[in-house]
C-alpha cells in the first residue's frame, strides 16, 4: 500500500522508510509480529492529516485517495476502500471488488457485510451494474422488502454474460413470483433456468431446486417438495454453499415438523449436526435455523433424554445468535424455545426470566405474519407455566393487531398451507409444530 502512495515519489523503499521511522520512535506502532502493517498513533495521524491539507493541492490529494483505493480494492480490503473512494467519487473499483467478493461471502452466510458495503455505494452505481443488482434484489427478498425487490429486479434480469448471475438473476424471479402468489410461474422460471445449467454450477442448482420445492409445497405437493428439497441439499453441498445448504437443511426439517413427522425430521437434523456441527456455518442464519429446528424436533419427541439434548443445543443456538445476531429475530425465538424447555424441565425460574426477556423484545417489533412463531412459543410456554391468563392476554393481542402481509397472496398462500396441514395430518399424528401455521389461517380467515 505504502508503496503505491509512494510510486516514483521517492528513491527509498516504504519498508526502509517505516524502518527508519520505527527506529526513531516517531508514533509508529507496528500490527503484527510480521512488521508488514503499521499506524500512526492517532493524534499524530490527525496532525499528519492537517499537515497533507496544508502542503499539497487538492488534485494532489485525490490522486492518493484514488491510488490507495484501487490497491485496497483490488486487495479485498472493501471497507478501507470505500472510504477513500468516497472521498473523490469514483467508484468503479470498489463496485468490482464488491461484485467478485459477493457470491463468495453469501455462501459463507456473511451476507450482511456485502449488504453493509452496498449501502455505501450510490443507488445508480448499484442499478448500473446487473451482478450487483442481483445481489441487492436478492437482499432485499430476504427481507420481504418488495419495492426494493422491484427497484432492482428490472437491472438484474437484464443479459449478463455471467451464467452464475444469470441463474441467480433467475433463481430471485421465481422466489418473487411464487411468495408474490404466481406460483405456477414461479416453478416455470425455476425448471427452465434448471434445465439451461445442465450440470454446471451446483450451488446455483441446489439454489434454484430450493425455490422450486417452495412452490411445489404451496401447490400442495408435499412429496414432491421433499424430494427436491433433498436433492437440493446434495447440490449445495457439492457447490459449497453453506448458507443455502443450512437454510435448505431448516426448510426441510421444518416441513417434516409440519407433517407430524419426527423421525424423518430428526434424521435429517441428526446429519446435518454430524457433519457441520462444528463449522462456522453454524454461526450464520440458516444453521442457527438448523440448529433451532432439530433442537425442537428432540423437544417434540418428549422423551427426557432427547428434553435434555434439546436444552443443551437450544442454549448454544442462542449463545451463536447473541454473538452473530444479537438483535436478530432468531434471537428472540431462541429465547422463547430455551424457555420452554427449561420450563419442563422445571427450572422454573430460569425459564421465567428467559421468556419475559423475549417477550419485551417481542412486543417492540412491529407485529407481522412472519413472527407467527414467535407468537406460538410464547404462547404454549405460558400455557405449560400454567399462566392462562397470560396466554390469553396473548391470544387477544394477536388477535387484536393487524397482522400485515406484504403482499395479499402471501397471505392466501399461508392460508393454503395452513389447510394442507389439516387435511394430511391425521389426528393422532398431529404434533404442536403445526400449532402456528393453525393459529395463522385461524386469525386469517376470521378477518
Amino acid at each position: 500500500l505504502c508503496e503505491e502512495l509512494l510510486a516514483s515519489d521517492s528513491n527509498k523503499s516504504s519498508q526502509q522508510l517505516i524502518g527508519q521511522l520505527e527506529e526513531a520512535n516517531l508514533f509508529v506502532v507496528p500490527l503484527d509480529e510480521a512488521r508488514t502493517w503499521y499506524r500512526y498513533h492517532h493524534l499524530f495521524a490527525d496532525l499528519l492529516r492537517d499537515r497533507l491539507k496544508q502542503k499539497l493541492p487538492t488534485q494532489q490529494i485525490e490522486t492518493l485517495h484514488r491510488r490507495a483505493a484501487h490497491w485496497l480494492a483490488a486487495h479485498d480490503f472493501i471497507d478501507e476502500a470505500l472510504t477513500h473512494t468516497a472521498v473523490i467519487e469514483e467508484w468503479d473499483a470498489v463496485a468490482e471488488a464488491i461484485a467478485r467478493l459477493a457470491i463468495p461471502l453469501f455462501y459463507q452466510g456473511r451476507s450482511r457485510r456485502v449488504a453493509r458495503w452496498l449501502d455505501c455505494l450510490p443507488e445508480q452505481v448499484i442499478r448500473d451494474d446487473p451482478r450487483l443488482s442481483v445481489k441487492s434484489a436478492w437482499l432485499h427478498l430476504i427481507n420481504l422488502d418488495w419495492e426494493g425487490v422491484g427497484r432492482y429486479l428490472q437491472t438484474a434480469v437484464l443479459p449478463i454474460d455471467e451464467p452464475i448471475y444469470q441463474a441467480k438473476a433467475q433463481n430471485i424471479r421465481a422466489w418473487h413470483a411464487i411468495i408474490a402468489g404466481e406460483t405456477e410461474q414461479g416453478i416455470v422460471i425455476a425448471t427452465a433456468a434448471l434445465a439451461q445449467l445442465g450440470h454446471s454450477l451446483p450451488a446455483e442448482q441446489g439454489e434454484l431446486m430450493t425455490t422450486l420445492s417452495q412452490g411445489q409445497f404451496v401447490q400442495n405437493d408435499f412429496n414432491g417438495g421433499v424430494q427436491t428439497l433433498e436433492k437440493a441439499l446434495v447440490y449445495l453441498e457439492q457447490g459449497e454453499h453453506w448458507a443455502g445448504l443450512s437454510g435448505a437443511t431448516a426448510f426441510l426439517m421444518r416441513r417434516y415438523l409440519q407433517q407430524g413427522r419426527l423421525q424423518k425430521a430428526r434424521q435429517v437434523g441428526q446429519r446435518f449436526i454430524d457433519r457441520f456441527g462444528d463449522r462456522p456455518m453454524m454461526q450464520i442464519g440458516g444453521g442457527l435455523q438448523a440448529l433451532a429446528f432439530f433442537a425442537l424436533t428432540l423437544y417434540e419427541s418428549g422423551m427426557a433424554a432427547e428434553m435434555e439434548r434439546a436444552e443443551t443445543l437450544a442454549a448454544r443456538a442462542l449463545e451463536l445468535a447473541k454473538l452473530s445476531m444479537p438483535n436478530a429475530e432468531m434471537g428472540i425465538w431462541m429465547r422463547l424455545f430455551l424457555a420452554l424447555v427449561k420450563q419442563m424441565r422445571q427450572d422454573e425460574t430460569a425459564a421465567h426470566a428467559l421468556a419475559e426477556e423475549a417477550a419485551n423484545q417481542l412486543r417492540q417489533l412491529p407485529p407481522h405474519l412472519a413472527l407467527i412463531d414467535h407468537y406460538d412459543l410464547q404462547i404454549r410456554y405460558e400455557l405449560l407455566a400454567n399462566r392462562n391468563d397470560r396466554a390469553q392476554n396473548w391470544i387477544d393481542w394477536i388477535t387484536a393487531i393487524d397482522l400485515q402481509s406484504d403482499h395479499p397472496a402471501q397471505t392466501r398462500n399461508q392460508i393454503r398451507q395452513a389447510q394442507v396441514v389439516l387435511q394430511t395430518s391425521p389426528e393422532d399424528e398431529r404434533h404442536g409444530s403445526s400449532w402456528p401455521l393453525l393459529l395463522r389461517c385461524r386469525i386469517l380467515i376470521s378477518r
